[in-house]
């Protein structure tokens, strides 16, 4: 079964986050469709959102906030870099 654009976008999250956790910046090479790349900001524009109102619920701590904001910030520059085919 193909992953979907949501799940690739989340996969790609969860490897910056865990990197940034070990005080690493990692921006992955990523190629696709330019809807691809759309979709992919709109994920990552949730994520920024989500991570926001978490903090500011008091669901996550400042430092984990700020670990997201900086994986956010790693994903779009890597969209930003991304090749379209």
């Amino acid at each position: 079964m193909a992953k979907t654009i949501s799940d690739q976008t989340r996969e790609y999250f969860c490897y910056i986050k865990q990197k940034v956790r070990k005080g690493e910046k990692v921006i992955p090479w990523l190629s696709g469709t330019k809807r691809k790349r759309t979709m992919m900001y709109k994920e990552t524009s949730r994520y920024e959102k989500d991570a926001k109102i978490d903090y500011e619920l008091g669901v996550i701590s400042k430092e984990e906030y700020e670990i997201e904001m900086k994986s956010v910030q790693l994903l779009e520059q890597a969209l930003a870099n991304y090749s379209v085919y």
